[in-house]
């Protein structure tokens, strides 16, 4: 669909509010204290979403550049989980290299 629709309901309440926005900046541009109140809390509502939009877009932008650094690291695209293992006998890693246990002298008691 090339041009999106909308209905007569949304486009007249975005007029009546257009009108109220612009009814209030007339009056704060006249000096009245409350619409220049109003005004600013507009603006900082404005201000406030500019502010939204460019740290989603430095957040997006940090994500894109970790993403393509790993798929650099990786050497390309990504593999079948199910293919053959080429880290050697130990598809879990080497176990000489893991923690080793604590042996219990008796087991564990019985609960429940």
């Amino acid at each position: 669909m090339l041009i999106p629709r909308y209905s007569l309901r949304w486009l007249l309440g975005l007029t009546t509010f257009s009108a109220g926005v612009s009814l209030i900046l007339s009056y704060a541009i006249r000096g009245h204290a409350w619409a220049i109140g109003v005004a600013s809390g507009l603006w900082s509502l404005v201000i406030v979403a500019l502010f939204y939009v460019a740290a989603f877009l430095a957040a997006w932008l940090v994500a894109q550049v970790v993403t393509v650094a790993r798929k650099e690291q990786r050497g390309g695209a990504g593999g079948s989980p199910f293919a053959a293992n080429k880290t050697g006998e130990f598809p879990f890693g080497d176990p000489n290299l893991a923690a080793p246990q604590a042996v219990a002298d008796s087991p564990p008691p019985m609960t429940g």
